[in-house]
């Protein structure tokens, strides 16, 4: 799906859940933003533990996704998280201030 973006944690763990950030989507300088479209984000995020294979975690390719998000999984080993997708306003996809929980 689209452009991605990767993430290695400093070490293989237990995770169950992620937390980031999509970009900020509206110009607010601009004076007419709200007669604009509502941009979103159509995305999948997956998890591997060495690279080679990937499990999806959470797929959030249908909704109008936007702002900060945390998606909660059954607990997995990573060592990786690719979030990877596409943004309704032609801007390459990528996600910020990503956060990784723990199983306990």
């Amino acid at each position: 799906v689209g452009d991605g973006t990767l993430f290695a944690l400093p070490a293989p763990a237990t995770i169950r859940a992620i937390q980031y950030e999509l970009p900020e989507f509206i110009d607010f300088s601009d004076p007419l933003w709200f007669r604009k479209p509502w941009p979103y984000a159509h995305y999948v995020v997956e998890g591997s533990d060495g690279g080679q294979t990937w499990r999806l975690l959470a797929d959030r390719r249908h909704g109008p996704w936007r702002g900060s998000q945390t998606d909660r999984f059954v607990p997995v080993r990573l060592s990786r998280v690719r979030l990877s997708g596409t943004l309704s306003n032609g801007k390459p996809f990528r996600v910020d201030k990503v956060r990784a929980f723990r199983s306990e």
